[in-house]
């Protein structure tokens, strides 16, 4: 599904499994990559958020981080503004002072739309709303 979207998009991104749970492998995954980013399950997705150089606001009200994508190019900045307006979370709050253990992501969450849209529908559906 992640392959066939980039292709799609034309993106020069491989989503390739890394399966572990170890934070020092991911923090050592991240920070020698050179791609878009990548996504995290549980625990990772509260352990990383420290780590980002910025959290959507999606991240910063759900407490926790499942997408991250690289901010020290122009592409991923491209992809931020789009994905940023697809997910209507466009208020951008720093993570906090830069310090030694952040790195150059952008971390956000797309859980929460997993939940809306189908509870959203089935509330129109009930109400009859269109």
């Amino acid at each position: 599904m992640h392959n066939t979207s980039f292709a799609s998009m034309a993106l020069p991104h491989e989503y390739v499994l890394e399966d572990t749970q170890r934070e020092s492998e991911v923090r050592t995954a991240l920070a020698g990559r050179t791609d878009g980013g990548g996504s995290v399950t549980m625990p990772l997705k509260l352990t990383t958020m420290p780590w980002m150089q910025d959290l959507g606001s999606s991240a910063r009200v759900i407490g926790a981080l499942n997408t991250i994508v690289r901010t020290d190019s122009a592409l991923p900045m491209l992809q931020h503004s789009a994905i940023m307006n697809v997910l209507g979370d466009a208020a951008v709050t720093k993570a906090g002072p830069r310090d030694e253990l952040q790195l150059p992501f952008f971390g956000f969450n797309t859980d929460w739309i997993g939940i809306a849209v189908p509870v959203s529908a089935a509330l129109r559906d009930r109400d009859g709303s269109a």
